[in-house]
This record gives structure tokens, sequence and C-alpha cells, in this order.
């Protein structure tokens, strides 16, 4: 069965802050699968805001250098390759840096599951 989960959270930006949701698309037992991330600038543009979408696929690592029990989905977009990582934490997941690694501010880069 697929199973589809979204992750939603204000990250520390210019302005109001940016949000992010992100949809992920994962098939059971598979570790690949789809993803959508759509980012708004709070008030971004003279006020209102100011969406990007960009979506691709999602790989499921298994451990990291730094944690050996680490799940983490590295995104890659259709668009670029701006290659992303977040790590899985139950309910939530963490956005990580390019060597898949918390950065020391890393609370402020949760993204929280909506029920």
């Amino acid at each position: 069965a697929l199973q589809t989960k979204t992750f939603e959270g204000v990250l520390p930006s210019q302005g109001k802050g940016l949000r992010y949701t992100l949809t992920v698309k994962i098939q059971e037992k598979s570790d690949a699968g789809k993803y959508d991330l759509l980012r708004t600038y709070i008030e971004g543009n003279e006020g209102k805001d100011l969406t990007y979408v960009s979506r691709g696929t999602v790989k499921t690592i298994h451990g990291t250098t730094a944690d050996k029990e680490a799940i983490v989905w590295e995104l890659t977009p259709e668009k670029n390759k701006e290659i992303s990582y977040y790590q899985v934490l139950g309910d939530s997941v963490v956005m990580l840096s390019q060597k898949m690694n918390k950065t020391p501010d890393w609370k402020k880069y949760i993204l929280t599951l909506k029920k």
C-alpha cells in the first residue's frame, strides 16, 4: 500500500519565516517514493505569501556517519540537482546538512506530521 505523510513547519528565514509543507509518498516495504515540497515565504511578496513548489523522488537511507540507526530521506528534485536530506524522528522530520548531519540549531528545522 502507498503511504502518504505530510509534514509542516515554519523555519527561520528573512521576514516572517518560511513555511515548509513536505508530502512524501512511499510504497510500504519500499525505500523509494515521490515527494512534493511547498516552500512558502510568509508575506514574502509585498505582504502576500509567495510559494515555490518542487517535486521529485525520495530514497530512504538507513544509517548515517553520526547515527547508525538513523532513517534519512534523500530528496532529489526533478528540476535541479539540489538534493536535500531529512532525518525521520517518529512523527517529525529534521532538515539535515548536505553531509547528512544535524546542524547545531537543528531544533529550529523540524517539520511535524500533520494528523
